[in-house]
């Protein structure tokens, strides 16, 4: 993304940049290598992850990163978007952890968080957040769902990976996030149970909330 970014001037770039400089970027990788590997790799048949190494280990491996993006999208007209949220929280719910740390700390104040569009894995990042500092589900689902009639931008529009389905790239439906939260209450008993479950405890979350209390107050 950043190399297709550097193409032409990018607001969201110079961010980047000028926040590296200073020595206050952090990543925090909800995708990465591993996640690619759990969800695509190890769960395809045998015969395509043999495939997928052989045609990587002998030196092909635009066609190997080719035949992987397919079966991505493949994967996510399956899941949607309630089955890849699944996916975000459970394979990189230490991911997460470090994001929340990183916005606990008020030294790291002013903050912005994104990702590659700003409303998947920013959004169940900005969920963690909203339900720690105490909004209603229905607050939370109403501002994710914000994003989708903003996301129409020709920014964009313009860096839309081909072969990418329109609805993974813009839409942000209620239902996504109302079923998000569902599954957390179903899987570990409530948003906490989840932090808990990844070493985000109660001293944590009232750290975050202090944190962003005191960068309120600094503000006004």
């Amino acid at each position: 993304m950043m190399s297709r970014l550097r193409e032409k001037e990018s607001p969201v770039l110079a961010m980047v940049e000028e926040m590296q400089k200073q020595g206050h970027y952090h990543k925090c990788f909800l995708t990465s290598k591993n996640f690619i590997r759990k969800v695509a790799i190890s769960t395809a048949p045998l015969y395509w992850q043999a495939l997928f190494y052989t045609s990587y280990l002998f030196g092909f491996r635009n066609y190997a990163r080719r035949i992987a993006f397919s079966r991505v999208m493949t994967l996510l007209e399956q899941k949607r978007h309630l089955g890849l949220y699944k996916d975000f929280l459970q394979i990189s719910g230490s991911s997460i952890v470090k994001a929340l740390r990183a916005i606990s700390n008020p030294a790291n104040f002013p903050i912005a968080f994104f990702c590659m569009q700003g409303k998947d894995r920013t959004g169940l990042l900005s969920m963690l957040i909203m339900h720690i500092t105490g909004a209603s589900e229905e607050q939370i689902i109403s501002e994710y769902s914000k994003s989708e009639k903003l996301l129409g931008s020709e920014f964009l529009i313009e860096y839309k990976p081909k072969n990418m389905p329109d609805w993974i790239w813009y839409d942000t439906p209620a239902e996504a996030m109302k079923k998000t939260l569902e599954w957390l209450r179903e899987s570990y008993g409530s948003v906490d149970g989840y932090l808990n479950s990844y070493g985000f405890c109660a001293e944590d979350r009232e750290k975050l909330r202090a944190a962003l209390k005191s960068s309120q107050k600094a503000n006004l």
